[in-house]
């Protein structure tokens, strides 16, 4: 066995149908410079059969399995963090499955990056089943470093697949609160990129996925429904965009709070304590703050659309 390297971490909830494939994709793979850890959020199915019968065997890689009190992903992985051994953190979900390459391709990308302290990491693509990209080709020959923040500005657009060091993630955990289980990740992810850290992203697909009905994609997690459900963790979100996003950015970020905050029948008062302002605060960036970033996103846009028309 070759030296551990990476860890690769799946959550999962009720999915020991659809683990078998992932980890017969991590048998096919062509190095095994890596570990598999597994948090079972209290599945009830016959996921924990499951991995008493792959530990039974003779796998090319160590397995470890964990089950955590019924919490959501995030404290799943805050719980992998404690229990890792590779030196770099790569999420699989329990619904998808990687090319026969990815762990040799993510070794070699990791060695590129070895000494650069800035780059916390790197991302390949993911792609669907039959191997068309989700999101876009960002328009670079090879590779480009960039920050979470950072991906509107170089296009890179859609669910990638990041593997981070791990001691950049430990040190950026997932919040908690209690009662809620959903947090983002884009909460850890933006924490990273706000303290300096950029990511090498790869144009080479390395994880395959789908979107099943059951997954926390296609069940609203991150729509208004997941919002009004975990509003501590998505209003620890929203102070976060309005904190470290620049002002047109977060607009958007704002914009959805509102609209979360209105479902939910929220006054001002309880509106300003989520997002920790003052009622004095909170009023002025929604009656004054926001209609004027509204107002120039608009002249913005109509400048751009103009310069298309003429170009010089």
């Amino acid at each position: 066995m070759t030296d551990m390297k990476i860890t690769v971490f799946t959550p999962t909830y009720n999915r020991a149908l659809l683990l078998r494939r992932l980890f017969e994709s991590l048998i096919k793979q062509t190095v095994y410079g890596f570990e598999w850890l597994v948090v079972d959020d209290e599945s009830t199915d016959n996921t924990k059969t499951l991995f008493d019968e792959i530990n039974n065997t003779n796998t090319p890689f160590p397995v470890r399995y964990f089950v955590q009190k019924h919490g959501g992903k995030h404290r799943a992985i805050n719980l992998a963090l404690k229990q890792a051994k590779g030196s770099y953190f790569f999420i699989v979900d329990s619904d998808d499955w990687l090319p026969e390459n990815a762990i040799e391709l993510l070794t070699g990308w990791l060695q590129e990056i070895q000494g650069i302290p800035f780059l916390c990491g790197v991302a390949g693509q993911r792609a669907w089943p039959d191997g068309h990209p989700i999101g876009n080709s960002f328009d670079c020959e090879q590779y480009v470093d960039a920050s979470n923040l950072e991906r509107k500005k170089f296009h890179i657009e859609g669910d990638k697949a990041e593997v981070f060091d791990i001691e950049v993630l430990r040190a950026h955990p997932f919040p908690e609160f209690d009662g809620e289980f959903f947090v983002t990740e884009a909460v850890c992810w933006n924490a990273i990129a706000a303290d300096g850290y950029k990511m090498r992203w790869y144009q080479e697909p390395i994880y395959y996925c789908e979107y099943l009905e059951d997954g926390l994609t296609k069940t609203g997690a991150n729509d208004l429904s997941g919002h009004i459900a975990n509003f501590q963790g998505y209003s620890y979100y929203i102070r976060q965009c309005l904190t470290i996003k620049n002002i047109l950015d977060s607009y958007r970020d704002f914009v959805d709070y509102e609209k979360t905050c209105d479902a939910m029948g929220l006054s001002e008062s309880k509106r300003a304590e989520a997002l920790q302002w003052s009622k004095e605060e909170y009023r002025l960036k929604k009656r004054l703050v926001m209609p004027l970033i509204h107002n120039l996103k608009r002249v913005i846009f109509v400048s751009k659309r103009v310069r298309a028309f003429f170009p010089r």
